[in-house]
């Protein structure tokens, strides 16, 4: 990996300022913060003071560049339109009002985009103060909270992909359908770097597991390049394309009264199968919990609640959802992995093999069966998917 210099951060930052200088958003100053892998994020301080929507004075917001290259490493390259197609579902989720059920004492919505200055890839987000992520609640969630928490993020993903399949939103879809590059980057930290994560583990991995494993490939890559990729079909439309713990804030934490959660980062936003969503959060937990037994409080009751929030859905969802699932977990290697950890590592490839190949074999036995699978995190999670399948 090669960061940007002290120096180079600095010009970067006077850029990103002099952008903004003729604007509302001019600042005063800009902190970096600590989020963000693709884009550069920062904390801005208004030079002069600014006010919400409903009227609140805001002394800070967040500044985020792109720039021709990931924020952590200038030496792999990444296409800087990426901010336009974020900024653009920031815009249209302004008018995106999902379900709220005064008893889930839960509110959840997107950060408002106060400005976009596209020649310069700058966009001034609403910044959300005494917030964490998901990720770094985990630990401390009890199992009340993990549910609340889990259903309302799934039923919000289900009315998000439901309300961007609406007729009124075709325009939406067609353009964020052109965010290719990210879609092209998806395939890679996904596919490709799956294989060569396989590829360390021959006794796991044989010719026969190969086999499935090209054949899993093929299949996405034709799905990809064909109609059903431009919008056809129930299951596609368009999707976060990054719906991690990562990417959940929630604020106030702990809470004692409603919860308020916020969705960020829409720049891997594209159309594809929705499975997508769901099986990076359900793989992403799931990887947690393998590295953190004492989340099996939390994580399979989050889990649980999520696929109950989301809503019903048929054998292809479930199945798809089990095998990308696996295939997260499977390229935890490929994400800068303790390696004093790697027996838990190994152990988690085999595991996440097993239910990739048995999901793929649409083994519904399995997938039913409280021993294996999903249900080796917990029996509810395999209850839920049984009653999907039925």
């Amino acid at each position: 990996m090669a960061p940007i210099s002290s120096a180079e951060r600095d010009c970067l930052i006077l850029d990103i300022k002099q952008s903004l200088a003729p604007t509302l958003y001019a600042c005063s100053s800009l902190e970096g913060i600590g989020a963000g892998t693709t884009s550069f994020v920062f904390l801005g301080t208004p030079a002069q003071p600014q006010h919400s929507d409903d009227g609140d004075s805001e002394s800070t917001f967040i500044v985020k560049y792109a720039a021709g290259f990931i924020s952590c490493n200038q030496d792999f390259p990444l296409d800087a339109s990426r901010c336009k197609y974020e900024a653009l579902m920031l815009s249209a989720l302004r008018n995106f009002r999902p379900p709220f059920t005064p008893t889930s004492q839960v509110i959840i919505n997107t950060p408002h985009l106060h400005h976009f200055e596209e020649a310069a890839n700058v966009e001034v987000i609403e910044y959300f103060p005494n917030a964490i992520t998901l990720k770094e609640a985990l630990p401390s969630l009890s199992p009340s909270q993990a549910g609340s928490v889990g259903h309302a993020l799934g039923s919000w993903l289900r009315s998000f992909h439901s309300w961007s399949s609406t007729p009124e939103n075709v325009e939406l879809k067609n353009k964020v359908g052109e965010n290719e590059k990210m879609k092209a980057l998806k395939w890679k930290i996904t596919y490709e770097q799956g294989s060569d994560v396989l590829k360390r583990f021959p006794e796991t991995i044989g010719n026969d597991e190969q086999t499935i494993w090209e054949e899993i490939k093929a299949s996405e890559r034709g799905e990809m390049d064909g109609d059903k990729c431009n919008g056809a079909g129930n299951e596609w439309g368009i999707i976060h394309g990054d719906f991690w713990s990562g990417n959940v804030l929630i604020s106030d934490f702990p809470f004692s009264g409603p919860l308020r959660l916020h969705v960020i980062d829409f720049e891997f936003a594209q159309v594809s199968h929705r499975s997508t969503d769901l099986d990076q959060f359900i793989g992403d937990l799931l990887e947690r919990q393998h590295f953190n037994p004492s989340f099996a409080t939390s994580i399979p009751v989050l889990i649980d609640h999520f696929l109950q929030g989301y809503g019903p859905i048929d054998d292809d969802l479930a199945f798809r959802t089990a095998v990308y699932a696996g295939v997260h977990e499977i390229n935890w290697w490929s994400r800068g992995p303790n390696l004093t950890r790697s027996e838990e590592g190994k152990e988690l490839v085999k595991k996440a093999w097993n239910m990739v190949e048995r999901a793929w074999r649409r083994d519904a036995a399995w997938l039913n069966d409280n021993e294996s699978g999903l249900g080796e995190y917990q029996t509810n999670t395999s209850h839920f998917w049984r009653r999907s399948l039925q």
